[in-house]
């Protein structure tokens, strides 16, 4: 009797096996929309890391004019957004694909518009009345936040590329979201 359920008993535990053995874990786009969400969910104006990463690459800058790296954060980053739409996966070349369609403002729009405004103020000044410098940077920092406030955010298109490394991992190439970023930036 032992012998005649031993048979049926491997049988079953091996197609266990097998039907478990597809089950390895969360599908490669499950794991890239997760990164890509904690990458793209550090971009915003309340992430202290990114604000002190923007004051450090100033070199003072904020301080010469008169605004705090938090209020530039919340000019540029206040209305970022992203979604991720199609991500496609081949497991077998180990290569993967995801589109991500990114809201935000432009930098370039802001720094055109920040130029064209700031010199308008320069030309207008008054030769008699010239102001003193830390009030011509603070001017500078008043029509910066003022121009940012009115640039509207646009939409960017972007595919991220990744790759499977050697341990089995899916990880961004390059650098990924930043470079997104700031594509959609610039």
């Amino acid at each position: 009797m032992k012998r005649f359920l031993a048979a049926p008993l491997a049988a079953c535990a091996l197609a266990c096996a097998v039907l478990l053995g597809g089950c390895g874990g969360p599908a490669p786009e499950e794991l890239i929309r997760t990164d890509l969400t904690a990458e793209f969910d550090a971009i915003s104006a309340e992430n202290e890391e990114l604000t002190d990463l923007i004051e450090e690459s100033s070199g003072g800058a904020f301080e010469l004019l008169d605004i705090s790296p938090e209020e530039f954060a919340k000019g540029c980053f206040g209305d970022f957004s992203y979604e991720i739409g199609d991500i496609e996966a081949d497991e077998k070349e180990g290569i993967a694909s995801a589109e991500v369609t990114i809201k935000m403002k432009s930098f370039t729009d802001i720094l055109a518009k920040f130029q064209e405004e700031y010199q308008a103020w320069i030309s207008s000044i008054d030769p008699a009345a010239v102001p003193t410098e830390d009030e011509i940077y603070a001017k500078g920092g008043e029509i910066l936040m003022s121009v940012m406030s009115e640039t509207p955010a646009e939409e960017t298109d972007a595919i991220l590329d990744y790759s499977k490394n050697e341990d089995g991992d899916w990880e961004l190439d390059g650098d990924g979201a930043e470079d997104a970023v700031l594509d959609a930036m610039f």
